[in-house]
């Protein structure tokens, strides 16, 4: 009999706390489901990533040389290693991007692959999910025959069959394909905007040379693999490889990185829910204090209540547990599709029943863990105290025991977030990290809300009083001038303080109305605490991505205004430059150009008289005095020629060492070297010498490097140059001999980019013309569906702090309850009551916004000061968010206490 009461009263106590039931729920709810979609997303990307790594990585070896692509001579070596028997296949492909115009009139960039259909891909089954017939190989054998991806495919207007002319290669060789098939989105060689014709198909456009940039092979084993890689090295330098097992380990641990920053995510969701848990059932017990007493009396120890207590904190675990694993499959789905919209990457959605059900069990514990604390002190209830209404009074250990089962719940959470993380060390960083800065955090929200509790609402202007505003509003208006950052915040706090000054003008029941908003802040000091923590948190995540990204896109495009007075880029072969000159002659709106011939795809032999091979390595660390060896060999890898004795010299923000170039370096092979190079592995000082082979023509110069460049001051520098070696141009074309390019800078009117790109590409048909602006839309967009990603995935710990919000709205309705009755007793009104309530959580809600976006501009000015860049908070962006939260807030306190506040006094004053 006794066995059986437990769960019937579990159940009709759940049921008898309606709304706060719900709240409860909701608060385990966002946190399962975070846990549960981001859960979800990890391992849906380990599918796609770790799952086909050999199939990704294109065989058990690959090999690229896109600085200096590999001749025919070169893949003589892939041929003795098969005959050695060290590899079993080998295809060759070039690569190379290029341009194509989109159905509304801009063009996309477009990554060109030339490859053997006979023997590409080696491992996997490319599957065409359109064609106008045959597979992947039988299209690429039919002369002009293409294949594109899904991506490319619908950027360029969903036409099966379209025939396009395409300019490519460094010679400007022109021609026709038609496509044919369409890649399923899900295969590995279809990931981006790409191109597959045949190396047949690139051939016959032109009997120019051209180089191979990526070799991959397939070999019998890991050890054969390891070898091949050794010999390859050994024999091919300047070239980067890559093993599908190294592949496989580095794509595990990008993944295994990823999946522990979202689920820290999601555990932060519902440690901001587990509070909820905490607050509502402390007031679900307490309004239970007779009934727990009356329990008591009739011989129910404590270990009865707190077994009755712990099955009700677990139903609502399970039930909270089952809502949010339900909802967190929408949210993986949602998530799933930004991820592949920011990382042009395909994924399989799959729901994992294991997650599923781990995030039922999440739901159960996070329910037990953070029930703990107030079931106890239910449990300790003395009858006797509470049956004759005296005080409890503070009880010997009191202290200790709260203290204790605080150590004892986070000790349990950190045990909970190491199984969800898949490690201990995590997980004890992550849970006491986290508490150690939200005790911080609390410490110092605490105080604020002290203040904010006891601000004055006077009946008329007093000397203190005016003071006391005049110096906030001085302070707020000192740092809107003077912290640019901060303006934002500092506006929208100045509006706030202005307020003060009008208040006194307001009439009596605003006056009373804003002092008991403040006073009610004050009495619930912990609890506000907690939900200005909650709302914080939310906007820091949500506003750090927002200004870190719009940051980024106007670093990008503030850094192509000023370091590049060129808006279009055309690279034409030198034979047709004099062509092109005369159609820039008839082209409209030309402000300014400038000309330079360049040798491309050049390799280096030797510095200062040492194979480069033994110097460069194959490292690819980056750090402060290390670059990678294949960014070593890139800005080795070809030269751009000035008229130097004519004045024309290279546009540099910076030389770093040594001296510029001069007239009297025109008929020299003097050169000026990027700054990076100044760094491990090559470490090159001015007087360096460079020993440089153009593979096609057989020319050969050995160059000395006179200084060293940089192409911004700022910690973010793009190289533009056609060619990262700056030299004479006489240099140039000795080396380029008849491969030699011409790089025109144009300055366009940027309504006419449009028109003058169409009008040169009709002009000199060879002519690769590239408009920064397309450019920059397709690197906008990019940006644009990361951050929309990274905001989705922020927003969660927003979402939580909304919910906290509810709870913290519904809790103080229901500890007020009697206050309510006899406010509306004395003449309050619904609206009134309402009104109090809703200048509470305004405030809530925009001290919340403001602090949050306070740290995002400290956060934004740690970031300038560590990469040496400039972003900014933009003051309409703060502002924006600041007052969205604030009015979430509103919305979310009106919704839950509409009914609260339209209680009948007799109602509540009779029973309470």
């Amino acid at each position: 009999m006794k066995a059986a009461f437990y769960p019937r009263y579990a159940v009709r106590s759940l049921r008898r706390g309606g709304q706060r039931t719900l709240l409860a729920l909701f608060c385990v709810a966002v946190g399962v489901m975070a846990i549960v979609g981001l859960q979800l997303v990890g391992g849906m990307i380990q599918d796609a990533l770790v799952g086909n790594a050999r199939v990704i990585n294109g065989g058990d070896v690959t090999v690229r040389a896109t600085t200096s692509p590999l001749t025919q001579g070169d893949l003589a070596v892939f041929a003795d290693l098969q005959h050695q028997g060290v590899i079993d296949a080998y295809t060759a492909t070039y690569e190379v991007g290029t341009q194509l115009p989109r159905p509304d009139g801009r063009r996309t960039i477009v990554d060109l692959r030339a490859v053997d259909p006979a023997a590409f891909p080696l491992v996997g089954t490319p599957t065409l999910v359109r064609s106008t017939g045959g597979d992947f190989r039988a299209i690429l054998d039919q002369p002009g025959g293409a294949v594109v991806s899904q991506s490319l495919f619908d950027a360029l207007g969903g036409d099966l069959g379209r025939t396009m002319r395409i300019t490519a290669g460094t010679d400007g060789r022109q021609f026709d394909v038609r496509i044919a098939g369409v890649l399923d989105s899900q295969s590995a060689i279809a990931q981006g905007r790409t191109l597959f014709i045949s190396l047949d198909t690139f051939r016959r456009a032109s009997p120019a040379p051209f180089g191979y940039t990526a070799v991959f092979t397939t070999t019998a084993d890991q050890a054969a693999a390891d070898r091949a890689e050794q010999l390859i090295r050994q024999r091919l330098p300047l070239a980067t490889t890559e093993t599908a097992s190294a592949l496989l380990k580095q794509l595990a641990d990008q993944v295994k990185l990823l999946n522990r920053f979202l689920v820290i995510v999601g555990l932060l969701a519902l440690l901001i829910g587990g509070v909820g848990i905490v607050n509502t059932m402390q007031v679900l017990l307490s309004r239970r204090r007779v009934e727990i007493a009356m329990l008591k009396t009739t011989g129910y120890l404590r270990r009865d209540l707190a077994l009755l207590f712990g099955l009700e904190a677990g139903l609502l675990g399970l039930a909270g547990g089952a809502l949010g694993a339900i909802a967190g499959i929408g949210v993986a789905a949602a998530i799933r599709a930004l991820f592949e919209r920011a990382f042009q990457l395909a994924l399989t959605f799959r729901v994992d029943p294991g997650v599923v059900a781990g995030g039922v069990a999440v739901g159960l514990v996070t329910a037990l863990i953070f029930g703990l604390l107030p079931i106890v002190q239910a449990a300790g209830i003395r009858p006797q105290a509470v049956l004759r209404e005296l005080p409890e009074g503070g009880r010997r250990g009191g202290a200790l025991q709260a203290a204790g089962l605080i150590l004892l719940l986070s000790a349990l959470f950190t045990a909970l977030a190491s199984v969800i993380i898949g490690s201990v060390v995590w997980g004890v960083a992550a849970v006491y990290g986290a508490f150690a800065v939200l005790a911080l955090l609390a410490l110092v929200f605490g105080a604020i809300v002290y203040v904010v509790g006891r601000l004055p609402v006077p009946e008329r202007y007093t000397v203190p009083f005016v003071a006391l505003v005049t110096a906030a509003a001085a302070a707020a208006g000192a740092v809107a001038y003077f912290v640019p950052s901060l303006r934002g915040v500092a506006l929208l706090a100045l509006a706030a303080i202005l307020c003060g000054y009008a208040i006194v003008l307001a009439p009596p029941e605003w006056r009373i109305s804003a002092k008991m908003a403040f006073r009610n802040l004050g009495r619930t000091r912990a609890r506000t605490t907690t939900t200005l923590l909650a709302l914080f948190i939310g906007v820091f995540a949500v506003g750090l991505v927002l200004v870190l990204g719009q940051g980024i896109r106007e670093t990008v495009s503030s850094f192509l205004a000023k370091q590049t007075r060129y808006n279009v880029i055309a690279l034409v072969p030198r034979a047709e430059a004099a062509a092109f000159n005369q159609a820039l002659g008839k082209a409209p709106g030309i402000r300014q150009r400038e000309a330079n011939d360049v040798a491309i795809g050049i390799q280096p032999l030797t510095i200062d008289g040492q194979p480069i091979g033994a110097l460069i390595g194959h490292s690819r660390e980056f750090s402060d005095d290390q670059i990678s060896s294949e960014l070593a060999a890139r800005l080795l890898s070809g030269v751009q020629g000035y008229d130097l004795a004519h004045g024309q010299t290279p546009q540099v923000a910076e030389i770093t060492a040594g001296r510029a170039l001069m007239a009297a370096d025109a008929d020299t092979s003097n050169v000026l070297l990027d700054d990076n190079l100044r760094k491990k592995p090559l470490a090159l000082q001015p007087g360096a010498t460079i020993e440089v082979l153009n593979q096609f023509t057989g020319q050969r110069r050995t160059l000395t490097a006179v200084g060293f460049y940089k192409m911004s001051t700022t910690g973010i520098s793009l190289n533009l140059n056609a060619a990262p070696m700056l030299g004479p141009a006489a240099l140039a074309q000795a080396i380029g001999g008849q491969g030699t390019q011409t790089v025109f800078y144009l300055s366009v009117d940027p309504k006419r980019t449009g028109d003058v790109t169409d009008q040169l590409t009709q002009a000199v048909p060879r002519a690769q013309v590239l408009d920064f602006a397309d450019l920059l839309a397709q690197f906008g967009q990019v940006l644009n569906n990361l951050l929309l990603m990274l905001t989705a995935i922020a927003s969660l710990a927003l979402v939580a702090g909304v919910i906290i919000i509810a709870n913290a709205v519904a809790l103080a309705m229901l500890e007020r309850r009697r206050e309510l009755g006899i406010l509306k007793a004395v003449g309050y009104t619904s609206r009134r009551v309402l009104g109090i309530t809703l200048i509470e959580n305004g405030l809530v809600g925009g001290l919340g916004g403001l602090l949050g976006m306070a740290l995002v501009a400290l956060a934004t000015a740690i970031f300038n000061w560590q990469g040496d860049i400039n972003f900014g908070v933009n003051p309409l962006l703060a502002i924006g968010l600041v007052l969205l939260v604030a009015a979430v807030a509103l919305l979310t306190a009106a919704l839950v206490a509409w009914g609260a506040a339209r209680v009948r006094p007799l109602e509540v004053l009779r029973y309470e």
